[in-house]
């Protein structure tokens, strides 16, 4: 029966949602926030320059490739090395030789500490073999039992035991990142440099499994953009409508609508796959005691958030492969943030307690020495598509783990500005001394994204990046067991996907509960 389907959020998650029930041949009405289609996948083109606004690259896992080749959509790809680099070395991972260049990279940058990065590496080894048993294979979800019967019988069948089997071992790997690393070493920068560019009390296995996932990462040819413009046309292509600059500012529960100002969209099933936040604060007409829910969902902390840096250069991209493959995690030292004189907290009450002026340089000294100390992300399209870019010239997209607290005091008093000149130099600087030497007098423009930009493009809480923190009670479903489950709301026909709705999230997470999601609002049955 066709049904009259509202999807609010139009990143990957609600893309995904709306091609998979659109293809059903219900009605489909997508409202997204902001100007424009992805969430944290998309790119954008500035003087000839793309740059890709969120996700650097794509990882399979599994989902996104079945997943587009299931909906006929077609996007070229190539192989996204991912290097990892400290001082002046710099590795690609390899995953053929269980990440000895990695562990190589380590050895050479802390020799002292041999005995613990030999048993860091037992268990990365054993992680990667749960991760291949995950992601290793199409997932069943993307699969189509009357053309797929030979691959689901030879293949997810007896995955299936091994899933199951697998999930067990890897919901006791539960520990903070840096307490497990802490049971092998007492070398603070050690710990950094394996650490300090995971969110905040990541979970071991998440961490360390990411190894594994950066040797299945890919480029779409064109930038991100490539797949969200495809999901997109795909779309339009059923006859969805979508609606952008439309922010939701009421749910009508018991009349099933949807409003935006005074415009009603009724629904038959509502999707969410935006900001759970901003989902409960506009509910409204129910008799549905979702109060302690709301509560529980607004008392929760986003994950870390981003300071993120777009530069253009006159520089070819020859400049940028001599010395990595086009996408890199960066320390410029061996010392890491466990060296910095305070933390993000400490900052703010030191500032607080001291007059304008003073605060001013306390604030820019604390911001170099974080510049030297941080992990980068570093990515140059041009060097996996030479046409995203002018002739000769490079975009440059820089990013580190961010505190969102901090940059929201520095904003409210009076030092926004200054803060963002500071630290982009201060980048620029350090980057010049450690990996590109000479490249800070090739640079032709700069521009900034910091927490507050991506909290208020995305309206997403706390400008996080994927979902919940780890530091504090997650208020939504995270055991991979009851992912299923990850999509359920209090209120009936009204379900929920992507980034907010299951913990760890990222990329697949967003597709899969999409989908799962998908699949329970078409079977839904209405009342006549």
């Amino acid at each position: 029966m066709k049904k009259n389907m509202v999807i609010v959020g139009a990143g990957i998650s609600g893309l995904t949602a709306a091609a998979y029930l659109s293809h059903e041949g219900h009605s489909i009405t997508l409202l997204e926030k902001s100007d424009d289609l992805g969430g944290l996948v998309g790119s954008f083109n500035r003087d000839g320059f793309v740059f890709d606004h969120g996700i650097r690259g794509v990882e399979n896992s599994g989902t996104l490739f079945p997943m587009l080749k299931q909906l006929g959509i077609h996007v070229n790809f190539v192989k996204n090395i991912v290097d990892m680099g400290i001082e002046d070395h710099i590795i690609s991972i390899d995953p053929k030789d269980n990440y000895q260049t990695y562990k190589d990279l380590l050895l050479i940058s802390y020799p002292e500490d041999k005995e613990a990065i030999d048993a860091i590496f037992k268990d990365i080894k054993k992680i990667s073999t749960y991760m291949e048993v995950l992601y290793d294979v199409d997932n069943p979800l993307f699969l189509n039992p009357k053309t797929d019967a030979k691959y689901l019988m030879k293949t997810i069948v007896p995955w299936m035991f091994k899933y199951t089997f697998t999930i067990g071992k890897i919901e006791k790997l539960k520990t903070p990142i840096r307490q497990y690393l802490s049971t092998y070493t007492d070398n603070t920068h050690l710990i950094d440099a394996i650490s300090q560019h995971f969110f905040t009390d990541t979970p071991a296995f998440f961490a360390l499994s990411y190894l594994k996932m950066h040797s299945d990462y890919y480029y779409p040819v064109g930038g991100t953009r490539t797949i969200i413009n495809g999901i997109r046309d795909f779309i339009l292509s059923k006859g969805a409508v979508i609606k952008t600059d439309f922010e939701v500012t009421k749910i009508d529960i018991k009349n099933q609508k949807v409003y935006h100002q005074q415009h009603a969209y009724p629904y038959d099933a509502l999707l969410w796959c935006g900001d759970l936040n901003s989902m409960y604060r506009s509910i409204e007409n129910t008799d549905i005691d979702y109060l302690e829910t709301k509560k529980r969902i607004a008392s929760a902390k986003g994950n870390d958030s981003l300071y993120q840096m777009y530069i253009t250069v006159d520089l070819p991209k020859t400049f940028f492969e001599e010395k990595f493959s086009g996408h890199l995690f960066y320390m410029p030292t061996k010392e890491g943030l466990s060296t910095l004189n305070c933390s993000e907290k400490e900052l703010m009450i030191r500032l607080s307690k001291e007059q304008k002026d003073e605060q001013m340089q306390l604030l820019k000294d604390w911001l170099t020495h974080f510049a030297r100390l941080t992990t980068y992300e570093i990515s140059v399209p041009v060097v996996r598509d030479v046409t995203l870019a002018p002739e000769g010239k490079s975009a440059v997209i820089i990013s580190t783990l961010f505190n969102y607290d901090l940059t929201k005091w520095i904003q409210e008093h009076g030092f926004y500005d200054t803060f963002k000149k500071h630290l982009s130099q201060s980048i620029i600087d350090i980057l010049d001394i450690y990996l590109l030497k000479g490249w800070k007098n090739k640079v032709i423009n700069f521009f900034e994204a910091t927490p507050l930009t991506i909290e208020s493009r995305l309206n997403s809480t706390g400008g996080a990046i994927t979902g919940w923190s780890f530091s504090e009670d997650i208020p939504v479903e995270h055991k991979l067991f009851n992912i299923a489950r990850s999509i359920q709301t209090p209120f009936p026909h009204v379900f929920q996907a992507s980034q907010w709705s299951f913990s760890p999230s990222g990329f697949p997470t967003s597709i899969v509960t999409a989908k799962i999601a998908a699949n329970k609002m078409n079977r839904l049955k209405l009342k006549k």
